[in-house]
């Protein structure tokens, strides 16, 4: 059996070798010719996988190391018989502390201290930000249509912060994709901070331009339209803005790599060789003080990810750039995975 992998995730071509022959491929080139022969694809988020790439092909399965699958049609996939599988949850610690650092570093910006968090999204990256800022003194506003809660739109509207992390759908009855509207946000407090670490699509382009024109509200991004091309203004008027590396960890990329492998190997009723899948680890610390707005916390979260160093590294492709738009690709992809705590 042939397995085409993307050449950005090689760390799992040792261990797929026990189920076929592996061939590694670049994302940019791939073409629809590519996949005569090969029965499964291993894809990252930059691919777009659908009917035009498949139909005419000879995969029967295509594992995207990836929490997310919006870059999937899976109509197209169930259409043409072709299963997935994919590692939903696996980067959620990493986003939630990503989240919880931004939140920390942007109060420090701009010396505000909120209390009040909203959480659009409660799936496994929003419970993950919820365990993470419980036991503290603030009080968590969520809202997800999907799940028994309480809190209305209304409720988030009226937070100091407001955290995207629902996934991007557009089913009924409650699609997300759009869901932020302008309406939404002139609605929301004056300095009110908005953390996205879900896809730039559930905002309008209406939303988006109010939030870059208004002096009322930050934003702050990791994630944009028609990526790895971004919009420099988006970049240059948020309070930050990094590369779509939220969910970049050593334990998250363990996770995915782990949990697409394993769902591999099931598929195929096979047993892989356990020292050959990575092991994840444990959280081992917590924010060393107890007042969440503190000097100390906010020095824990800088020793892990930096958003001032980042979204300087961000406004130097746009000083370096005389177009609308800028890549991130390479910015992303020099990233160092980062521990989480």
């Amino acid at each position: 059996m042939r397995i085409l992998v993307d050449k950005e995730i090689p760390g799992i071509v040792a261990t797929l070798t026990q189920l076929g022959e592996c061939e590694l491929y670049d994302s940019d080139t791939l073409s629809p010719d590519s996949l005569l022969g090969p029965e499964v694809l291993v894809v990252r988020s930059v691919l777009q996988v659908n009917r035009a790439l498949l139909e005419h092909s000879t995969i029967k399965v295509v594992a995207s190391v990836t929490s997310g699958i919006d870059h999937i049609d899976l109509q197209d996939c169930q259409e043409l018989g072709i299963t997935l599988y994919y590692a939903h949850g696996a980067n959620a610690r990493a986003v939630g502390q990503y989240a919880l650092s931004a939140l920390l570093q942007a109060a420090e910006i701009t010396s505000l201290q909120p209390k009040t968090i909203g959480i659009i999204g409660v799936g496994y990256t929003g419970s993950a930000l919820v365990q993470l800022l419980s036991p503290f003194a603030l009080e968590l506003i969520l809202y997800d249509p999907y799940k028994d809660l309480q809190a209305t739109v209304t409720d988030v509207i009226k937070s100091d912060v407001i955290v995207l992390m629902a996934c991007l759908h557009d089913s009924e009855p409650w699609p997300s994709r759009n869901s932020i509207t302008q309406d939404f946000l002139e609605q929301c407090k004056s300095n009110t901070i908005i953390i996205n670490t879900a896809r730039s699509e559930l905002l309008s382009d209406q939303a988006i331009n109010f939030l870059l024109a208004s002096r009322d509200h930050y934003y702050i991004t990791d994630v944009y339209k028609n990526e790895p091309n971004v919009a420099t203004q988006i970049i240059t008027k948020s309070l930050f803005a990094t590369p779509h590396i939220a969910g970049y960890s050593l334990n998250a990329k363990a996770q995915l790599n782990t949990l697409v492998l394993r769902q591999l190997f099931n598929h195929y009723k096979t047993e892989p060789l356990t020292d050959q899948l990575t092991e994840t680890k444990t959280a081992t610390s917590n924010l060393p003080s107890n007042i969440f707005y503190s000097s100390d916390n906010i020095m824990f979260t800088k020793q892990y990810l930096s958003f001032t160093s980042l979204h300087a590294t961000m406004l130097a492709l746009c000083h370096q750039s005389n177009h609308a738009t800028v890549s991130i690709k390479e910015v992303r992809k020099s990233y160092p995975l980062r521990d989480e705590w």
